[in-house]
């Protein structure tokens, strides 16, 4: 009964190693471009005692690396490592997938248009949970969470609004894992 495991192998592929290179750069320069449009200040690098004026602005740092790193966690942020966070969208519930999309910073309205379309079609694929009629309205909205109308990030939103849809559609079954921060 007290066994002990002394070796784990696994490889990664090619594709996979490139996607997440891929998403490193991504969220990278999304912080950065974030960080300086709503911080001019902060390419002014300085060592010393912080200032009391700098304590609004490493906060904001903080949130916006926050939401762009890690996505939405304003309501876990107090939680310890390895706690389990729970996407509860049941599927095809309506109001629980607006109220995600809500708490993830997506505007109410915008969530419930989308909401109307994934239940007025059926996903492409199980890969690809987004309709023609909602990547229409992804691609006409994205633009959104660049400028900031979103309180969430371009790549962030695009991996919520995904996840989101295969949770609603039923297609996973399967828990958020998330580190303390």
């Amino acid at each position: 009964a007290d066994y002990a495991c002394n070796d784990v192998q696994g490889t990664i592929s090619r594709g996979a190693l490139t996607e997440l290179q891929y998403a490193v750069r991504s969220r990278i320069l999304e912080l950065t471009l974030e960080l300086e449009k709503s911080i001019p200040a902060a390419a002014e690098i300085t060592f010393g005692s912080p200032e009391s004026s700098n304590k609004f602005n490493s906060e904001k740092v903080n949130q916006i690396s926050q939401q762009i790193i890690y996505g939405n966690v304003t309501t876990i942020s107090s939680s310890g490592a390895g706690s389990q966070i729970n996407v509860a969208i049941g599927e095809r519930d309506n109001t629980a997938f607006i109220e995600y999309l809500v708490n993830a910073g997506i505007s109410k309205g915008d969530a419930s248009e989308l909401a109307d379309i994934v239940a007025a079609e059926e996903p492409s694929s199980t890969e690809e949970p987004l309709g023609a009629k909602a990547k229409a309205w992804l691609v006409k909205n994205i633009r959104k969470a660049a400028d900031g109308t979103w309180k969430v990030g371009v790549s962030v939103a695009n991996k919520v609004l995904t996840e989101a849809a295969l949770k609603y559609y039923g297609l996973i079954n399967r828990s958020i894992i998330c580190c303390s921060l």
